[in-house]
């Protein structure tokens, strides 16, 4: 047995501590398994949980105050009920419901020691309040908001109709206003890295999932929808979104940020002969970690990874037969279907229904309660009520009412044999994940979810009208045509980019000639890889801030005078990566006045700079600058006299300080590491004749205490603890 460790050898149930304070549990039953994992949770990290459950229940604000009563608005206004809850808890599996409903017992259990030996976090007396029971229908909450965050995608189409309606405002040329659309929206870039490689994609290229919309399908699905005002359309922006709830999320450590990286290498292109796979979810930086490490070893359940704090699952690590991680799929999997509404009601098909209207209570500390209405429609909440047009904007998602059998399935395959039993088993998966998985003989890929089945009367950028002839015609399992085991090249790569060359952006601009995973792929050699190639790849991408560098700092450097303070600054920018500096933050102002001197002349500033930097992103400033948009934003000027004015234009404005945004908030000052690409949590797996893994935490895997920050100096370094190895 590994040193480090102190393995139960008992036949009860017991909960024992490495080195790093992860629990290991050994049990007699799954049932006595997250029994216990509720309980170590609970003692580790009782206060996130309690905060966890404020903000996915719209509870924060009775212990905040007002400061947090706009979050609970916006999370009742499209948050399910108790009763729905509850609902997707009976659906569950037998051993699904049983995981929550112990978890649960084991959470209470913790709660009644702490609060009959006044060892209860301190943010309860600070906040003058006990903790409640916990309940499953907490951790329903907190899965569900989880499921939505990482594994939804989608509801841009409030945002492209408010552009296109700010567009059509401005009085341009016929056709220029959906050309300018056509641009920021584009669809397909095959330059943009997918990450199946074309030789491996075996799928049918989406004909069936994604007919060619036509300039007149655009045009006939904008003239069916109601007018409306930008002013009426943005707070459904944030509303879709979930803006304030992410944001007030975000300050108390609890889970909030979408994105993650993974790399999964065939042990023909590894150097040790053994598969491999680095998984880094990428969830925010946050003192605790908005994610737990745990071990469960029980007859029918073996299993560790990281578990979010009030849920009771491993949702990424390796059981003794695979490893496996997951990064957030980013497909349209979400819509928001458009309807005539007045006095109450919504038409549909020629019928006028009342709204399903809920009413909750937000209880404000120091203030009057405040009651909010969720309004639904037959296709979802009401996200936005527009008065001028007499509309009612509805989100409509494919896996609604279905997160929860998305955790059930997850906690199933954690009971399979290997990585082809996986791949079969991703077509049940309702929720948008990159599915990676390895073990001794095997690799492979599936990209999961339930994706629409449109009408090919809809341009999907825009809200859909809610007609029977617009709607869907089902959901589709993307696993089942997008998927790879053991790919030719040996090598499997992601870092949320699209699945294959062929597939859409749909309603979200985010795949295009410029994306992120170009630096992960790039960061890897040719040949067979090491671990050690795997860890300086992601360190590399890490520490490097913009996957914009290589195509405009060239064009930058290229026309600037190296005596000015502008050329000067630029010139350091590559050899400062590993470093905040001037450069880097000259660099990124001078992105920014590219973006603008070359776009608000023909498409106005959006009115609000955020966006307009998510309406025109860097991929629409590359080819504009190089003359491939339909629309000639460059005018009767050349790119490089742009380029010019650009640079003289940061020469006339104050020197820039140098920027520390990307730095760990572990509350450790200047010696922090920056946080610009790097996962919250890191496993890496060897799968051959020897089973090994490591992985690191930061900055520990307790609130307080020993455990608190102990693994702060693995971050920094790049280093990782051994993980547990599996017994036979």
């Amino acid at each position: 047995m590994h040193p480090i460790f102190l393995v139960a050898t008992l036949l009860a149930t017991t909960t024992t501590r490495t080195e790093y304070g992860v629990p290991v549990i050994t049990a007699a039953s799954e049932r006595e398994a997250f029994v216990a994992l509720g309980r170590a949770t609970a003692e580790d990290r009782l206060w996130q949980m309690e905060l966890a459950r404020r903000t996915f229940r719209g509870e924060m604000a009775e212990i905040l105050g007002p400061s947090a009563a706009a979050s609970d608005t916006e999370t009742l206004r499209t948050a399910y009920t108790d009763e729905e809850l509850g609902s997707q808890i009976r659906r569950l599996s037998s051993s699904g419901r049983e995981a929550f409903e112990a978890y649960a017992e084991g959470v209470n259990q913790a709660i009644t020691i702490m609060d009959r030996t006044n060892s209860l976090p301190a943010g309860y007396a600070d906040n003058g309040f006990k903790p409640r029971p916990w309940t499953p229908l907490d951790s329903a909450s907190i899965a569900v908001g989880m499921a939505k965050r990482f594994g939804g995608g989608g509801a841009g189409e409030i945002r492209n109709y408010l552009a296109y309606r700010y567009l059509a405002a401005g009085n341009r040329p016929p056709g220029q206003t959906l050309d300018i659309l056509d641009d920021l929206l584009w669809q397909k870039a095959p330059e943009s890295i997918p990450t199946l490689d074309p030789v491996d994609d075996k799928s049918d290229r989406g004909a069936a999932l994604f007919p060619a919309t036509s300039r007149a399908t655009t045009e006939a699905h904008l003239a069916a929808l109601p007018t409306a005002t930008v002013p009426e359309l943005l707070p459904g922006v944030r509303l879709a979104n979930m803006d304030r709830q992410s944001k007030l999320a975000e300050t108390l450590a609890v889970v909030y940020k979408t994105g993650s990286y993974a790399i999964v290498v065939h042990k023909n292109r590894s150097l040790s002969g053994e598969n491999l796979l680095l998984s880094g979810p990428q969830m925010g930086h946050s003192v605790p970690s908005v994610v737990y490490e745990v071990r469960i070893d029980s007859p029918t359940l073996r299993v560790q990874g990281i578990t979010v704090p009030g849920v009771p699952q491993v949702v990424v690590g390796n059981t003794p037969s695979f490893a496996w991680g997951l990064t957030t799929a980013v497909a349209d999997t979400t819509d928001v279907f458009v309807n005539p509404a007045r006095e109450g009601k919504y038409e549909t098909d020629s019928q006028w229904l009342d709204f399903n209207r809920v009413t909750r209570v937000v209880r404000v500390k120091g203030e009057a309660d405040r009651s909010v209405d969720r309004l639904t429609t037959k296709f979802g909440p009401v996200v936005v009520q527009s008065a001028t047009g007499q509309a009612a904007y509805s989100l409509r998602a494919s896996y609604a009412g279905r997160e929860l059998e998305g955790f059930d399935h997850m906690l199933a395959m954690q009971r399979l044999s290997g990585v082809r039993a996986v791949l079969k088993y991703a077509q049940k998966l309702p929720l948008g994940f990159n599915l990676f998985a390895a073990d001794r003989e095997d690799i492979g890929y599936a990209y999961c979810g339930l994706m629409p089945q449109r009408s090919q009367l809809v341009d999907p950028r825009f809200p859909t009208p809610g007609h029977a002839k617009y709607d869907w015609r089902g959901v589709t399992p993307l696993a089942r045509q997008i998927q790879v085991l053991n790919p030719k090249n040996g090598l499997l790569v992601n870092w949320n980019n699209k699945p294959t060359e062929w597939f859409p952006n749909l309603d979200t601009p985010a795949w295009g000639e410029i994306f992120r995973n170009e630096l992960l792929v790039r960061a890897l050699p040719s040949g067979r890889l090491a671990q050690a190639d795997m860890i300086a790849a992601i360190s590399r991408i890490a520490q490097q801030d913009e996957e914009t560098q290589r195509r405009f700092l060239p064009a930058f450097l290229r026309e600037t005078q190296l005596s000015t303070k502008t050329g000067d600054a630029l010139s350091q920018v590559e050899d400062t990566l590993r470093e905040s500096s001037v450069g880097d933050a000259t660099y990124r102002r001078a992105v920014d006045r590219l973006r603008e001197k070359l776009f608000i002349p023909t498409t106005g500033n959006f009115l609000q700079a955020d966006f307009f930097r998510m309406a025109v992103q860097p991929s629409v400033i590359w080819r504009a600058l190089n003359g491939k948009t339909k629309v000639n934003y460059l005018g009767d000027r050349n790119s490089r006299q742009l380029i010019r004015e650009v640079l003289a234009d940061v020469e006339k404005q104050q020197p820039l300080a140098p920027s520390n945004l990307s730095r760990f908030n572990y509350g450790l000052g200047a010696d922090n590491p920056r946080s610009t690409g790097r996962g919250t949590f890191i496993h890496i797996i060897s799968q051959g004749r020897e089973w090994s893994g490591q992985s690191v935490l930061g900055p520990g895997n307790a609130a307080t205490g020993a455990h608190a920050t102990d693994q702060v100096e693995l971050v920094r370094d790049w280093k990782f603890k051994p993980m547990m190895p599996w017994q036979k």
